[in-house]
């Protein structure tokens, strides 16, 4: 039913990923691999790579020598009106070298230039050594904060800021219901 939804809505922007090897180079506080990009606080003092394999989406591998505000992988979401379902959301498998929480939200862009809104998903994502699915949706209808006119809409999960990271996400896709 995923497949099928994917390509109602167009080609699926992380397809390539999926089948391509993209390699992230030296890493930055900002900057992109295919369709991610990875955005880490410029305050911190962090050190490490992300790449992405044939097979998986991305990996993530970061030390941290002072903690940032923010650890965030970006992913755009396609196009669509979410007022016309009932349900909205994704899914993904993932993995971390230990136990990592972290979280995910949908961040709309506002028109004329404003500030963006972040409206996060009720569950707390739990990622270990073993891979993991993981599926969370949002009823658009009764979220009033989730702009109906925005620009435009990513997905942002925002890793763990305690410890070092280790983490990978080998599939995501988008669910509208």
């Amino acid at each position: 039913m995923l497949e099928w939804r994917a390509q109602k809505f167009g080609h699926d922007p992380l397809a390539s990923m999926r089948c391509n090897r993209h390699s992230g180079g030296a890493l930055l506080h900002e900057q992109s691999i295919g369709k991610l990009r990875l955005s880490i606080d410029p305050m911190a003092e962090v050190s490490g790579s992300w790449t992405s394999p044939i097979g998986r989406v991305v990996e993530v591998e970061l030390e941290l020598s002072s903690p940032p505000r923010w650890i965030a992988v970006h992913i755009d979401m396609p196009e669509v009106n979410f007022a016309q379902f009932k349900w909205v959301g994704f899914a993904l498998r993932h993995g971390a070298s230990n136990l990592m929480p972290y979280r995910a939200a949908i961040r709309s862009y506002q028109p004329r230039g404003a500030a963006f809104h972040d409206l996060f998903f009720p569950r707390e994502l739990i990622a270990n050594a073993a891979s993991a699915d993981h599926f969370d949706l949002i009823d658009p209808s009764q979220k009033p904060d989730l702009s109906a006119n925005a620009t435009r809409r990513e997905l942002v999960l925002f890793l763990s800021t305690i410890s070092d990271v280790r983490w990978s996400l080998h599939d995501l896709r988008f669910v509208y219901l």
